[in-house]
């Protein structure tokens, strides 16, 4: 087998490990009320893309060789992607590593309470969104 034939089959398996992540949260999320969630609903009936703001961002050299080869408009797949992983995100459809609190052990009473705090606010600003959202896509 050549280094490309190596290559090609770990890239395969990591996507297929990645699906099969993406799959388990689905169906997870479709036993528990809808086969899609109603946060999808809104995403799609959404107005499109926003203003888009200019930002430098270092990526794997992998990540930006594999999305130069697909040609003209690189820069704009490779924002689709981001803007489907965080309304995969905002859905809850898709959950990560930034979930689980690795540091909670190490803090004080005091430091944990804030931090509670400050996440009850987050919360409820990006319920907020997420209902503005759903207001603005159902016309009204």
């Amino acid at each position: 087998m050549t280094k490309a034939d190596d290559t090609r089959k770990a890239s395969y398996h990591r996507m297929a490990e990645s699906l099969r992540d993406l799959e388990r949260t689905l169906h997870g999320a479709a036993r528990g009320a809808g086969a899609v969630p109603d946060e999808w609903h809104a995403i799609a009936q959404g107005v499109g893309a926003g203003r888009k703001v200019k930002l430098t961002l270092w990526v794997e050299a992998d990540v930006l060789r594999f999305f130069r080869s697909l040609g003209k408009g690189h820069t704009t797949r490779m924002a689709e992607v981001l803007s489907t992983f965080m309304h995969a995100r905002l859905a809850g459809v898709v959950k990560g590593p930034e979930d689980v609190d690795y540091s909670a052990p190490y803090r004080t009473e005091e430091e944990q309470a804030a931090l509670a705090e400050r996440k009850r606010k987050y919360d409820a600003l990006l319920e907020a969104d997420l209902q503005t959202l759903k207001r603005v896509t159902r016309g009204g």
